[in-house]
């Protein structure tokens, strides 16, 4: 794990918990690439270019997040073959207001992405669906949640009106608290994952235990 002009970054990490944090004003809210067994849960992610990506990392859950005014996608997937992605119960509010690329406040590049609860049957609350149907994912293979929720799961925070003007990400990494972080791990083989458990990124600090094999 790394901090670089991002909020929180998983590569090649296994077994990984991200709950309970605040994250805002970064480039990236939450990067996991390269990684398997992540579950992304309770965070409030809001004001940063870009929610949460998800590139080449299988078994990832998304749940019980919001994801507010960021200025991009609040959850983007961004590469194919990733079996059981699942993103469901987030609360999606006002994302990628400038329509940048799209309309949708997510974008899926893989045909297999959960983007509701298999076992319950209910996705996510989207702020601009209209209230009948499904909830078109931007990309090009026509995702789509199956079964959006009429309320939010997470209760939205009280943000000032939205401007014309997208920020540019120059300008978040900039004005941003922490704007380079590096992380020095012990020797890797003898950890199989981290626990990100509270914290604010982008105006404090982050508590991390190392998840230390047996």
């Amino acid at each position: 794990m790394f901090h670089l002009f991002n909020g929180i970054v998983l590569s090649n990490a296994s077994q990984s918990l991200i709950i309970n944090n605040t994250i805002a004003n970064n480039d990236l809210g939450v990067d996991i690439m390269d990684s398997e067994n992540v579950t992304v849960a309770n965070n409030t992610i809001f004001f940063n270019y870009e929610g949460i990506s998800i590139s080449r990392s299988d078994y990832t859950e998304i749940r019980y997040n919001l994801l507010q005014r960021n200025d991009m996608y609040g959850v983007r997937v961004t590469s194919a073959f990733q079996p059981n992605i699942k993103i469901h119960h987030n609360t999606f509010i006002d994302n990628n207001l400038e329509k940048i690329k799209g309309s949708s406040q997510a974008y899926d590049i893989q045909g297999n992405t959960f983007w509701y609860d298999p076992e319950t049957m209910e996705g996510n609350y989207w702020s601009d669906w209209n209230g009948t149907g499904k909830y078109k994912i931007g990309g090009s293979i026509l995702a789509y949640d199956p079964y959006p929720l009429k309320n939010p799961t997470v209760p939205p925070l009280d943000l000032p009106p939205p401007t014309t003007t997208a920020s540019s990400a120059t300008s978040r990494t900039s004005s941003t608290a922490i704007s380079s972080w590096p992380w020095f791990l012990p020797d890797p083989s003898l950890f199989f994952g981290l626990l990100i458990l509270s914290g604010i990124i982008g105006t404090s600090v982050i508590l991390v235990k190392l998840l230390k094999k047996k």
